[in-house]
């Protein structure tokens, strides 16, 4: 019997429950959805990127390209500290080295295969910072709801009113 996996949202109140269907024969996809939606709930409806993440993609596609091409643009280590003047300083190299004039300028100086690479790591940088600064904003939002400063809350759920299950059904 070949069965479907549905994630299921279990709520407490009366408040409308959204079913998702997984065609797939392996529950995985299921179970990975619920585990990030539970994450989400438990931590006040606030989505937190790892930054563990984005911080390996980028020191491991710099790594590479110092390895083949030489030192990449002024990079320190102190760039990773996303609170320094020299991440600031970095980032706007990096931006600045990700225009289109700067883009035309380095496939005319670098070789194809090196300039995809330099461009990995920009992207990967930016990637980064990025995920930083959102991180940021919904730690703002997070604190707002926990300091109660919102004024009508009656639209959001807690964490204890949803739970998200995956269950076999069927087909």
């Amino acid at each position: 019997m070949t069965f479907e996996f549905i994630l299921l949202a279990l709520l407490k109140n009366d408040v409308p429950v959204e079913i998702s269907r997984y065609e797939d024969t392996t529950p995985f996809y299921c179970l990975q959805d619920a585990a990030t939606l539970n994450d989400y709930v438990e931590n006040n409806y606030v989505f937190e990127h790892d930054m563990t993440a984005a911080k390996n993609w980028f020191i491991e596609n710099l790594n590479e390209y110092e390895a083949e091409y030489g030192r990449f643009l002024s990079y320190t280590p102190d760039a990773l500290d996303l609170t320094t003047q020299a991440s600031k300083d970095f980032y706007d190299e990096v931006y600045l080295a990700n225009q289109p004039r700067q883009s035309a300028e380095r496939i005319n100086t670098m070789s194809m295969e090196q300039s995809l690479k330099f461009t990995i790591v920009l992207l990967a940088y930016k990637s980064y910072v990025d995920k930083n600064e959102e991180n940021k904003r919904h730690q703002i939002f997070k604190d707002i709801l926990n300091a109660g400063e919102l004024s009508d809350k009656t639209t959001m759920l807690t964490e204890y009113h949803v739970r998200y299950v995956c269950l076999p059904a069927p087909r």
